[in-house]
């Protein structure tokens, strides 16, 4: 017996995301509705159909662009947007999703010591990041040039952990958990203006290395669901 994470409703992303017809996500592209000449009207969500895809539902309203229409006298658009997925760890023992975190209690995190000041490590002491790297405000080496935001430390494993499980049922890299509010921690498009774990960007490195609990770009394409994503099934990857 699982606990439910899964609630069919409108979710509430903080990045929305809503997209007609088709969504079209950054690690794969998959079609909701069947394509048609005409937009589906509605009066409620009840008149739209089914999406056919797990990770979205079909919502009645109208465009951003039409927000200010009265709906007694125009109809509104079926629309799909994200299903709500709750993310916070469970705490029955077998359940899957807690399975990985015990698989990887004891994953090293700390870089060895002949790794200090490459990238997704601290500086050695007294040193300094290796050529071509920098120091972030958490005191990890990164590419200045490069967009990724790498974490690191203990108290950030469980965080990647509960993101790798968003990425693989949306199938896409740019799922994070919100843990910032422990009563409603939800699975959203991260934002690279947020803090690491509160719906900010983020990926977590161990010893100097993107951490083997993720499952990533074509990978992540190749192993997750796509339509029959199912949370009971979520896509790890195996810590040593």
């Amino acid at each position: 017996m699982t606990l439910p994470r899964f609630r069919p409703s409108l979710s509430s992303l903080r990045t929305p995301a809503v997209l007609v017809l088709a969504i079209v996500s950054g690690a794969a592209c998959t079609a909701i509705f069947k394509p048609r000449d005409d937009v589906q009207r509605c009066g409620t969500g009840d008149d739209c159909e089914p999406t056919g895809d797990n990770r979205y539902v079909a919502v009645c309203r109208f465009d951003p662009e039409n927000t200010d229409l009265d709906s007694t006298k125009v109809d509104k658009i079926c629309v799909a947007d994200f299903t709500t997925v709750f993310c916070d760890i469970p705490t029955m023992p077998e359940d899957p999703f807690l399975e990985q975190v015990d698989d990887c209690e004891d994953l090293v995190i700390a870089c060895d010591t002949d790794k200090l000041g490459s990238k997704g490590c601290e500086r050695p002491n007294a040193g300094s990041c290796n050529a071509g790297l920098e120091p972030n405000d958490d005191g990890i080496c990164v590419d200045p040039d490069d967009d990724e935001i790498i974490v690191s430390g203990a108290d950030n494993r469980d965080q990647g952990i509960q993101d790798q499980f968003c990425k693989s049922f949306f199938c896409d890299d740019r799922f994070v958990c919100d843990t910032s509010s422990e009563n409603s921690q939800t699975c959203v498009i991260c934002d690279p203006d947020l803090p690491f774990g509160e719906g900010g960007c983020g990926t977590f490195y161990a010893n100097g290395e993107v951490a083997p609990f993720y499952v990533l770009g074509e990978d992540l394409e190749d192993q997750c669901a796509g339509p029959d994503a199912d949370l009971d099934e979520p896509v790890f990857g195996e810590c040593p």
